[in-house]
């Protein structure tokens, strides 16, 4: 539950591809911090020591809004 993107979590909220992108957020978050990001989230930067770049690629990933997502995974990957 923890990488489901809040629209697919609204009982009839529209679902698309930028849910997968949300995810993908998540598990990158995961992935440099070792913990699923919850509530209120420090940055990766702050809680891992990572690169202060990818706080972009990630909090921009992981937007409630869909519409404010990336809109493709090409465009998360060449700001990557």
């Amino acid at each position: 539950p923890d990488y489901i993107a809040p629209e697919a979590l609204e009982m009839h909220g529209k679902v698309d591809h930028r849910a997968d992108i949300y995810s993908l957020g998540v598990m990158i978050y995961e992935l440099l911090t070792g913990h699923v990001p919850k509530g209120m989230w420090e940055p990766p930067s702050v809680r891992s020591g990572a690169d202060k770049r990818i706080d972009v690629v990630v909090s921009t990933a992981m937007q409630n809004d869909p519409d404010k997502r990336y809109q493709h995974v090409s465009d998360m990957t060449q700001v990557l």
